[in-house]
């Protein structure tokens, strides 16, 4: 299960908004960002994007194919 809380406290620490993560991403809308941390979705660019950045993979639920590369 998705660690919510702890994926936002990250966030807060790094100085990441979902935003900077919709921007990155070159998404059109912050929704699937926005799912995909409250565990409502599960893009996988999104939960990339996060890992990349030093998200404990521990937080994310990775799905079982990414987990083997983190």
């Amino acid at each position: 299960m998705r660690n919510t809380v702890r994926i936002k406290i990250w966030m807060l620490h790094q100085g990441v908004r979902c935003a900077d993560i919709q921007r990155a991403l070159r998404m059109k809308s912050m929704t699937q960002v926005w799912g995909t941390i409250n565990g409502d979705r599960s893009d996988r660019r999104v939960l990339a994007w996060l890992k990349d950045h030093g998200c404990p993979a521990r937080f994310l639920a990775l799905p079982p194919d990414m987990r083997e590369a983190a």
